[in-house]
């Protein structure tokens, strides 16, 4: 009889040890996976970080193409343009002014346009050159695109100033 008692008190210990087993078994796996949760939480506010400090250094860019000097002086040239003179009659460092304008414009309306930073940056601090700088530079821009049969030439500074117009009304 010793034998058989030796026999269930061994199964009884064995199933005991296999239910801690498993109970640590199973603490393990949750907390692997509350490891795992938390991993995720982390790397993603990671990449929004690293969105903002992105989206930080492409609008310092835009501030760079829109605030240096020469182009600060390029849109005083364009807002002195007489809207009744002829494109072809503008003078040289007029024309090529103009043209730095639309580029500049352009640049920063490509970098919104690819998500690199809000539209509503550049519309809420540049909204009123845009709306200044359209109507005088459209003549231009439509003359260009002509030239070079380029119907997408300055397209994107076209989009932005449109909209800029557009806010205001």
């Amino acid at each position: 009889m010793q034998c058989a008692e030796f026999s269930v008190m061994s199964c009884l210990h064995a199933d005991w040890v296999n239910a801690i087993a498993a109970s640590f078994s199973a603490l393990f796996a949750l907390i692997s996976c509350g490891i795992f949760v938390y991993s995720l939480v982390y790397v993603r506010s990671q990449i929004r970080e690293m969105k903002k400090s992105t989206g930080a250094a492409a609008f310092g860019k835009a501030l760079d193409i829109l605030q240096k000097e020469e182009a600060r002086r390029d849109r005083g040239a364009v807002y002195l343009i007489d809207p009744d003179v002829p494109v072809d009659r503008w003078y040289a460092n007029v024309s090529n002014a103009a043209e730095r304008v639309c580029h500049g414009y352009d640049q920063v309306a490509i970098m919104i346009q690819a998500g690199m930073f809000e539209e509503s940056l550049v519309l809420d601090n540049w909204g009123r050159s845009l709306r200044k700088c359209w109507p005088l530079l459209e003549p231009l821009v439509m003359d260009r695109r002509s030239k070079t049969q380029d119907d997408e030439l300055w397209d994107d500074f076209e989009r932005l100033a449109k909209k800029a117009i557009a806010r205001k009304k």
